[in-house]
């Protein structure tokens, strides 16, 4: 697990050292791919990218923080690229829920709202006041939103009874996806 560490360690700081020799590459998008090395270097058998980030020396609550103002960044690519990040660290990353939960609302782009979402949803029940976001979410144009919405919802806690009327509008949604997530997130494994 050391060894592991260690090349963790070394593939971000070559990372680091490669986007500061590259002048076109923005501050952003350097973090990103720093971000990716780490969070991706045994993705298969490591599933909990808070626990990647800490034994790979990485300060978690600062990662999370510069993810979610990337959120914000004008390129839709990179706030996608952060909330996928903020998605594998889940509850940890809570601090991010109010970047996220504007996100879900940005009309730039339908994968940075997808992308929020499901973010959204990895992160739980600290991510509860984002309902009602989500729930506008649930009339997205993009069903695949709107699935992701209902799905996060289920996730985050069904308790309010604003979330519980969307979800019950969107069990009636014409894409079989969409109502099949409203379905389950209305179901009885709503207090994951």
């Amino acid at each position: 697990m050391r060894i592991l560490r260690y090349a963790a360690l070394l593939v971000l700081l070559a990372a680091v050292r490669v986007s500061a020799a590259a002048p076109a590459l923005s501050a952003s998008a350097a973090f990103l791919a720093a971000t990716w090395e780490v969070l991706m270097y045994d993705h298969v058998d490591l599933r909990d990218g808070a626990w990647i980030l800490q034994t790979s020396g990485l300060a978690v609550d600062g990662t999370v923080s510069q993810l979610a103002v990337l959120l914000k960044d004008p390129s839709p690519h990179l706030g996608v690229q952060a909330a996928g990040f903020l998605a594998l660290i889940g509850p940890r990353a809570a601090a991010a829920v109010p970047a996220l939960a504007e996100g879900v609302l940005d009309d730039r782009s339908a994968d940075l709202r997808f992308a929020c979402a499901r973010a959204l949803g990895r992160v739980g029940r600290p991510a509860r006041s984002a309902a009602a976001p989500l729930a506008a979410l649930l009339k997205d144009d993009d069903p695949v939103v709107r699935a992701a919405a209902a799905q996060a919802l289920g996730r985050i806690g069904t308790d309010s009874a604003l979330v519980r009327q969307a979800l019950k509008a969107a069990v009636q949604d014409q894409d079989a996806e969409v109502r099949r997530a409203a379905a389950q997130a209305l179901g009885p494994r709503t207090t994951r």
